[in-house]
C-alpha cells in the first residue's frame, strides 16, 4: 500500500517544465498531498462502511443462532413431555389391566 502511494504522489508531481518557480512545485506538491488525504478519507469511509456491514451480519447470524436454539429447546422440551405423557399412560394401562385382571381372577 504505501508502495502504491508514493508512485501515486510521483505521477501526480511529475513536473512538466523545469522552469516552474519553486512555489508552483509546492503547489502541486500540496494539491498532491490534498488528494492523497481525500482518498485516504475514503478509503477509510469505505472501510468503515464495510465494518458496519459485517457487524451488522454477524448480529443478524446471532439473532437466528438464539432463534433456532429456542426451537431446539422447545422441540426437546415437547419430545420430553411427550415421552413422560407415554410412559405414564402405559403405566395407567398396565394399572387397569392389572385391576381388570384381579377382577378376574376374584370373580371365577
Amino acid at each position: 500500500m504505501a508502495g502504491s502511494v508514493s508512485v501515486k504522489l510521483r505521477k501526480r508531481l511529475a513536473f512538466k517544465d523545469e522552469d516552474d518557480t519553486n512555489e508552483k512545485r509546492l503547489s502541486r506538491l500540496e494539491e498532491a498531498v490534498m488528494g492523497l488525504y481525500k482518498e485516504l478519507d475514503n478509503n477509510e469511509a469505505a472501510t468503515q462502511k464495510d465494518h458496519s456491514d459485517f457487524r451488522e451480519s454477524i448480529n443478524e447470524l446471532k439473532q437466528n443462532l438464539d432463534e433456532e436454539s429456542r426451537r431446539l429447546e422447545a422441540f426437546s422440551k415437547d419430545a420430553v413431555s411427550s415421552d413422560v405423557r407415554l410412559q405414564l399412560r402405559g403405566l395407567l394401562y398396565i394399572g387397569f389391566g392389572t385391576l381388570i385382571s384381579s377382577v378376574a381372577q376374584f370373580l371365577k
